[in-house]
């Protein structure tokens, strides 16, 4: 009697640990999809939150693709995403390690360091990105479009 409560009981705690290990596991990918936007690939707004929480001195730039809306509306969403997915693309291809990208709005990027760990000057990133695309039309569904990009940068001390 004493051995078969002692294995069941070596039963039901490794049944508890195995139902813990795998609400653990999908409690954390409930997590990473929250903190994903879709479209992208990207970290959203939520990613964001998370890092500037865990960031000693973060260093923000927003980047806006101006008239994102009337693009949508003229061209088509499709359109309107397949410009965003660019974009993406284009900052995750030259931005180094050291600097963390996400996708927080539809038309709106921020691009993140921290202060403390890096030399990066995001200045000259969002600068170059939007000389990039000032000079550069988009071609998407055989029309060439021109966006523009507006950027803003924010110091934490």
């Amino acid at each position: 009697m004493f051995i078969w409560l002692v294995s069941s009981l070596s039963i039901i705690t490794l049944l508890g640990l195995i139902i813990f290990i795998f609400l653990y596991s999908q409690k954390k990918m409930v997590i990473e999809k929250q903190a994903t936007n879709l479209l992208t690939g990207l970290a959203n707004q939520i990613g964001l939150a998370q890092a500037i929480k865990n960031t000693k001195r973060p260093v923000i730039a927003l980047m806006d693709i101006n008239g994102c809306n009337a693009l949508s509306n003229f061209y088509g969403a499709k359109t309107a995403d397949a410009i965003i997915i660019k974009l993406a693309n284009y900052l995750s291809k030259i931005i180094s390690n050291d600097v963390s990208i996400f996708h927080i709005n539809h038309d709106q990027f921020v691009l993140m360091i921290d202060n403390d760990k890096t030399d990066i000057n995001i200045n000259k990133i969002v600068s170059n990105t939007i000389a990039h695309f000032k000079e550069n039309d988009l071609l998407e569904q055989g029309v060439k479009i021109n966006i523009s990009l507006f950027g803003y940068i924010k110091y934490w001390q």
